[in-house]
Formats: structure tokens, C-alpha cells, sequence
């Protein structure tokens, strides 16, 4: 590949929220009775744990060239910001039970994750990028439900997983692979 071509190859990227270590385990721990309970159904695709994350802004196809601007944008948008506590709810349908596309861990929402997540969308509005005008609602994905067939029974009662603290952003590539994403940390900026 050319120098040039190389420049303009476009990756998907995202910005997102790590999970920390705790927060990671409990998540983990919570989908193991929600494994057991939809094994009979096959359009169920599992999210891996290590690709746990809290998405922010979703980018799309961005040239490789932006990466610096975009960590510039993470910086800004981190300044001033001092490390908070998220609270892990309940595994449920997403976005809803009529229609549901996932399985997710709500986010509690938090007036500082709000601000975060605002604060980041319009810096990389101002800096041209296209992205998606839905209300943001914080959750993590923990399974995409794939096809027609959803289980009867409601999701079984995860009860609350608990804080994770929030303490750093992280600009993700993600690379679509026959076994699933695979996503790599480009760039991380910690909060404060």
C-alpha cells in the first residue's frame, strides 16, 4: 500500500469508557446465569468481556490521519474532568422489550458522564465529524441478538452489578473479524 493510500485508509473508531478490573468482574459474573438461561437460543452472539466498554461517540470510517486531532478532542474534553463512579444496573432488553436488539447493562446516568459525553460530541461536531443524532442512553453490551427468535421468559433478574470508577477515555479501532470486533485502545486520556 502507497504512502498516500495508507493516509486515507479509514477506520472505524469510537470513544468509549474502559471497565475497570471490579467493574469488569462483576459484569462477567452477572452473565453467567444469562448464558445458562438463553444456551437453547442460537441467534444470541455474545459480547467477549474484554470488549466491555461504554460508547461515548461513535465515529465510523475516519481517516488514520485524524487519530492526533482526535486525541486532542479527548484532552479537551477530559479537562477539568475529575474521576467519578458509574453504577452498573440491571441486565435488560435494549433499547426496549418490544423491539430489543441487545442485551445490556444500563448505565445509572450521571450529570458528569452527560457532561462528558456532550462535551465530546460537540468538539468532534465542531471538528466535522458525522455523528449519530440518538438521544444518548449509556449502557454495555454484553450480548446482539441477532435474528426473528427472542426467548419468551424475560431476562432473568440480574439485580444491580454494582460502581465501576470512571477514570480515563480511550479511542478505540475496531476491526470486524469472522469470530467478531476486535477492538484496540489507539489512544487514552486520563480524566482531571
Amino acid at each position: 500500500m502507497s504512502e498516500d493510500a495508507q493516509k486515507s485508509r479509514k477506520i472505524r473508531l469510537f470513544i468509549a469508557i474502559p471497565l475497570a478490573d471490579e467493574g469488569l468482574e462483576r459484569l462477567t459474573a452477572a452473565v453467567i446465569p444469562l448464558k445458562k438461561q438463553w444456551a437453547a437460543v442460537d441467534d444470541v452472539r455474545w459480547t467477549p468481556a474484554r470488549n466491555y466498554h461504554l460508547t461515548l461517540a461513535f465515529l465510523g470510517g475516519v481517516a488514520a490521519t485524524e487519530i492526533p486531532n482526535l486525541a486532542a478532542i479527548m484532552k479537551d474534553g477530559a479537562r477539568g474532568m475529575l474521576p467519578f463512579s458509574l453504577h452498573i444496573g440491571p441486565i435488560d432488553f435494549f433499547p426496549n422489550r418490544k423491539k430489543p436488539r441487545l442485551l445490556a447493562a444500563r448505565i445509572t446516568d450521571d450529570a458528569r458522564l452527560g457532561e462528558l459525553q456532550r462535551r465530546l460530541v460537540e468538539a468532534l461536531a465542531a471538528a466535522g465529524h458525522d455523528l449519530e443524532s440518538r438521544k444518548f442512553r449509556p449502557h454495555i453490551t454484553v450480548a446482539r441478538l441477532k435474528g426473528p427468535a427472542k426467548p419468551q421468559s424475560p431476562v432473568a433478574d440480574s439485580g444491580s452489578v454494582g460502581a465501576f470508577p470512571v477514570d480515563r477515555l480511550n479511542l478505540y479501532q475496531s476491526d470486524t473479524q469472522p469470530t467478531g470486533a476486535v477492538y484496540s485502545v489507539l489512544k487514552s486520556r486520563a480524566l482531571g
